[in-house]
């Protein structure tokens, strides 16, 4: 019984796919911009951004300067085997997953995460405005039973959609 469990164990430990670190460089995952722009303009550039992108906010604090989303569903690329991403416009990069023959067994959907928009007093009368990625997670579906699966350091931000964010409010 005992050699039994041990071998369905291994079976199914040899069964799980790799998860391979991102290769691109994507940053610490802060975004900071400075504009000449008052923090009234800014803050309802921001507002707008939101209604008109459908991004439904879960947090806003105008007294504190921050904006929180819903959680969103994100863009999504993985790299290929140079660290490029496939699609360049990708909000986010996601780790690519491989078996043990060496080819990708899944891919995500459903990758969600929440932004953190931050405004405040830059220097010399420029207002800052920070966005960053939390909570960010993702599903695969591996033989077609879909699970959870997110490992830190499997899911960065590119930049793009902060970006965006950032012309905007310009």
């Amino acid at each position: 019984m005992r050699f039994g469990s041990l071998f369905l164990l291994l079976f199914l430990g040899a069964c799980t796919p790799t998860v391979y670190k991102l290769k691109g460089n994507y940053g610490n995952g802060n975004f900071e911009q400075a504009t000449t722009k008052g923090k009234e303009q800014v803050w309802s550039n921001l507002i707008d951004f939101f209604a008109k992108n459908g991004l439904s906010i879960k947090i806003i604090d105008k007294s504190s300067g921050l904006i929180t989303s819903e959680p969103t569903r994100l863009k999504w690329s993985i790299e290929d085997d140079k660290g490029n991403l496939y699609d360049p416009n990708a909000w986010v990069a996601v780790a690519k997953m491989k078996g043990m023959n060496g080819q990708v067994v899944s891919t995500a959907f459903r990758v969600v995460a929440e932004w953190n928009v931050r405004v405040k007093d830059g220097p010399n009368g420029s207002t800052l405005v920070g966005v960053n990625l939390v909570n960010a997670q993702y599903m695969t579906g591996p033989a077609g039973s879909p699970y959870t699966l997110y490992t830190p350091g499997s899911i960065h931000s590119t930049g793009v959609f902060e970006n965006t964010i950032f012309n905007a409010i310009k």
